[in-house]
């Protein structure tokens, strides 16, 4: 209705035409529409130099349509308190006013802004008469009336009687686009709204609340603005532009916790809704998200709105999906976000502003995040809108992405892995191993990412026929990888070679783990010969070897116990012994315990003894001897076989009596006495012996 870019573009060179004190005068005048960016000046664009050229020429340069008139007129009125004679020449203004004044009579809006500019206290009452006594069409020519008279009482009056109608049941019109409608009503009579007592107004009422705190669904507020026709995302909408915009002392802050709820619980609504009213939505959206990209206030632990919104968000709305696809190399939005439902022909339609690459990369990812559901129906859509067949890919990447998705195709049997060794096969008879290398060499790369971890049934049977063909040894050269069949199982080349072992019988069969033992065996035979044995032990611990081999699992135990030693021995025995060859091997253990026990207690004495014989032989006096004996008695009963010997000894050199000093004697009784405590010596050998002994003449005088 009216040139909004021409109004902004208008009241920017009056401003600066004006006076700089008479300027300031402008900072109290409410005006009625938002400006928009001027971009471009008045100069620049239409080289008209002052406001009165404007008015001249306006016709032939700017465009002399009905909303051209009134962006100018409404620039003038609102800008009135600062307009001057030296802002134009001759009649230019006059002239101008005379042909608003031609075309107000037919025209409701210009008959408002005349109003606002005329000078003539006959023609304002004549206006006012107009406009107060018109049946008002709708809420812009009710806003416009209550601008014009935004001074007098006339105002509240007419938003009382009408506004609430053209606000509420009566509305004809979206928010989205409207949206001053609501900031300039109820900024200029929150006040009044709050006071007044009277029905009529409960709508807005409502829409006061909405800049004002968090109006949630299915409350008093949020179900009478349903019944008076607004839609549950104008709701959202208004609830979270109007704090902002209105700017009340009563408004919600943008910082506060409350506002940060609100935004992640719009953000999440309008990502999830399959239908968008408006673009405004588009743009609430991401706004939103870039603002909360850091919480001011930690929600629930989570430091932005992405944090919060998580990774399983998916867009659902294909207008949203390209508006903020579009935005995110700015925007960095989680790429998870973007995964769609490719299966789905409308989905396909952002192949047409996508470039093909980023059309299969997207393509690609979601297919591995639906995990590949529907998948007929996708690669069909992929080959109708790109011509090409998905599978091409495979020849041409081995990246990540496209390695998982290889896995996936040959999960849902959309890739013949046999028959493309077959294929490899025949290429290598006819073609060079460069010509060989430049067609296989990604291809080999995706081949190998799928089955060197022979961690699905596909990839058994990829290596058998590759086993059948080639030889499992050339298996590494193949995959481009070292040890792969021992990693595939997971044994190690150092450190605890087999504690992880595992032949993966929750996948195959126990004749296909009889065959992936067999190609082990084999590697480990060559690679690990030193380890073979231990291999063999490992692989027998397993729950699954008796299921792999009945009957040949116990013929390798008989022939392997024999070398296996300690606690590994009587693991590996308690698991194939039968209940009484276990009993058997239990008593031959203890026997064999027994017989080592006897033997290093035969062992102790002996060396014992041979150490006693040591000590004496290098004593120089018999006294000396004599102690060197008593010195080797043991304190403890258990000894009772070295206290024998020790005795037998000090008996043959006490003959008739001993010599030694004090103390030495003292140790003597004191051990005596200590075997007899404990019943291993007779109290008259106790003092028999005590009896023949003698102390040392330069010891004591005493005998």
């Amino acid at each position: 209705m009216i040139d909004r870019q021409l109004l902004g573009q208008m009241k920017d060179l009056i401003r600066r035409t004006a006076n700089e004190n008479s300027y300031g005068r402008l900072s109290e005048w409410n005006c009625l529409l938002k400006e928009k960016e001027v971009k471009s000046r008045m100069e620049e664009q239409y080289n008209l130099k002052y406001p009165g050229e404007v008015l001249e020429r306006y016709e032939e340069r700017c465009g002399g349509g009905k909303s051209q008139t009134m962006a100018l007129a409404l620039a003038l009125a609102e800008t009135k308190p600062v307009l001057d004679q030296a802002m134009f020449v001759g009649t230019q203004y006059t002239d101008f006013i005379r042909k608003v004044r031609q075309q107000a009579e037919e025209d409701f809006f210009l008959c408002c802004i005349l109003y606002l500019l005329t000078d003539s206290a006959e023609e304002e009452t004549r206006l006012y008469d107009r406009i107060s006594g018109r049946a008002y069409a709708g809420i812009q020519e009710i806003v416009f009336a209550v601008y014009t008279f935004q001074s007098r009482r006339d105002a509240w009056e007419i938003i009382k009687k009408h506004g609430a109608a053209f606000m509420g049941k009566e509305r004809d019109y979206h928010v989205y686009e409207n949206i001053q409608i609501y900031i300039w009503i109820l900024k200029q009579f929150h006040k009044q709204i709050r006071k007044y007592r009277g029905r009529g107004i409960s709508v807005l009422k409502a829409l006061l609340e909405l800049a004002c705190g968090y109006v949630k669904k299915d409350t008093v507020i949020w179900n009478r603005l349903l019944e008076e026709g607004y839609s549950e995302q104008e709701i959202l909408y208004l609830n979270i532009s109007l704090p902002k915009k209105l700017n009340l002392t009563t408004s919600l802050t943008e910082k506060s916790i409350t506002m940060e709820r609100m935004a992640l619980a719009g953000v999440k609504e309008i990502l999830n809704a399959e239908v968008i009213e408006d673009a405004g939505l588009f743009r609430l959206c991401r706004r939103l998200i870039r603002q909360y990209q850091s919480y001011y206030i930690y929600l629930e632990g989570k430091k932005g709105i992405v944090e919060s919104l998580g990774q399983d968000i998916r867009i659902k709305n294909p207008e949203l999906f390209q508006y903020l696809y579009k935005k995110n190399a700015e925007d960095k939005l989680p790429v998870s976000w973007f995964y769609a439902d490719f299966g789905m022909q409308e989905w396909c339609d952002v192949h047409s502003w996508m470039e093909t690459e980023q059309f299969t990369q997207l393509f690609g990812a979601s297919m591995l995040a639906h995990n590949g559901s529907n998948m007929d129906s996708w690669l069909d859509n992929y080959r109708e809108r790109t011509g090409k067949s998905y599978h091409e890919i495979f020849w041409k990447s081995d990246e990540y992405t496209v390695r998982s998705i290889f896995q996936l195709y040959i999960q849902k049997n959309k890739v013949d892995l046999k028959a493309l060794l077959n294929e490899y096969s025949e290429d290598e008879k006819k073609l060079t191993e460069e010509e060989l290398g430049a067609k296989w060499s990604v291809m080999k790369s995706n081949i190998s990412s799928a089955v060197c971890g022979l961690d699905t049934h596909e990839a058994y049977l990829f290596w058998e026929a590759f086993d059948d063909w080639y030889g499992i040894s050339q298996l590494d050269t193949f995959l481009m990888h070292s040890n792969t069949v021992l990693n595939a199982v997971g044994i190690r080349t150092y450190g605890q070679y087999f504690q992880r072992m595992d032949f993966k019988k929750h996948i195959f069969t126990a004749s296909e783990q009889a065959r992936v033992f067999g190609w082990v065996e084999q590697e480990v035979y060559q690679k690990l010969p030193k380890y073979y044995e231990e291999f063999l032990y490992a692989f027998l611990m397993l729950d699954s070897a008796e299921e792999i081999f009945p009957e040949e699992s116990r013929k390798l135990f008989l022939m392997i116990k024999e070398s296996v030693k300690g606690g590994d021995k009587y693991s590996l025995c308690r698991k194939y012994y039968t209940k009484e060859e276990w009993q058997l091997f239990l008593e031959k253990e203890e026997e064999k315990k027994a017989e080592q026990k006897r033997k290093q207690k035969q062992a102790d004495l002996e060396a014992f003894q041979k150490e006693v014989y040591q000590k004496i032989q290098e004593a120089e006096k018999e006294c000396d001897v004599l102690e060197s004996i008593i010195q080797m008695m043991p304190y403890l009963r258990l000894h009772t076989e070295k206290m024998s010997i020790c005795l037998e000894l000090l008996r043959e050199r006490m003959q008739p009596v001993g010599y030694a000093k004090r103390n030495t004697i003292v140790m003597l009784a004191d051990k005596l006495f200590f075997q007899f405590l404990h019943k291993k010596i007779g109290l008259k050998e106790v003092l028999s012996i005590l009896g023949k002994m003698e102390v040392l003449e330069d010891e004591s005088t005493e005998n």
